[in-house]
């Protein structure tokens, strides 16, 4: 199973759960407990063009706003994201979007492999946010989720490591694929709205400081995982053995 052939079929649910979000849930919490509904649609916009761009290995900036306003003025969440997200479903849709090395927002090389794994489990994930924060049932093909869970199983702990997920949250061993990959992500499967935070870091970035994955692409790393030191191997994992120098 390659990652191109499945992208297409994460994005179909998650693009259904955004077309399906009524205004009156816009301020609903999620499981991303620093973002209601409309903060974590406006996440996700701000950086999505670097996920779309690394799958072309272009440079791309995050998208201008951020903070509440990354649709644009007058523009609806909802119908900006569906197409951004369809937009990053088409380019990682490619054969050579997952060859060789890319960048997502900084002269750093990362294997396109790992990258596109994980947009791939990010649009699974996040489409599970908002479909639990607004009542929505949420499927993916058996593929799509085996996909993502074998390249968890690989990638989590470096993701954890990055500020990417909390601290994995233990399943059991009978439970479905995507509450497995829920787990690993640092998510409750059992998540509710009404449910208490106790607490608890971010789900989905598990740095205290609130550090995505491409917070870090663009040097924002006050986190325990910095930069790579210049010219410093980094192991493909698609390739073993193959060094990815960081310029």
């Amino acid at each position: 199973m390659l990652g191109y052939s499945v992208m297409l079929m994460a994005a179909t649910p998650t693009i259904a759960i955004v077309r399906s979000i009524g205004d009156d849930q816009l301020t609903a919490p999620t499981p991303c407990t620093e973002f209601d509904v409309r903060g974590l649609m406006d996440h996700l916009l701000h950086w999505a063009p670097p996920l779309e761009g690394a799958a072309r290995k272009e440079l791309v900036p995050p998208r201008d706003g951020g903070g509440g306003n990354s649709a644009g003025p007058g523009d609806d969440e909802r119908v900006v994201l569906v197409d951004q997200i369809d937009r990053i479903a088409k380019a990682w849709s490619e054969p050579s979007a997952w060859e060789g090395t890319t960048r997502m927002g900084s002269p750093t090389e990362l294997p396109a492999s790992m990258i596109g794994g994980m947009v791939l489990g990010e649009i699974v994930v996040h489409g599970w946010d908002l479909a639990r924060a607004t009542g929505q049932a949420s499927e993916w093909d058996g593929e799509v989720l085996s996909f993502v869970h074998r390249e968890l199983e690989l990638t989590a702990e470096q993701g954890r490591a990055m500020g990417v997920y909390r601290d994995r949250v233990e399943v059991p061993d009978t439970a479905s694929v995507l509450d497995k990959i829920l787990g690993m992500t640092g998510r409750d499967p059992g998540w509710t709205a009404s449910q208490p935070d106790e607490g608890r870091r971010h789900p989905c970035r598990s740095s205290p400081e609130g550090v995505s994955l491409s917070d870090r692409a663009f040097g924002r790393r006050p986190g325990p995982i910095g930069p790579a030191p210049q010219g410093e191997p980094m192991t493909d994992r698609g390739a073993p053995g193959r060094p990815v120098v960081v310029p």
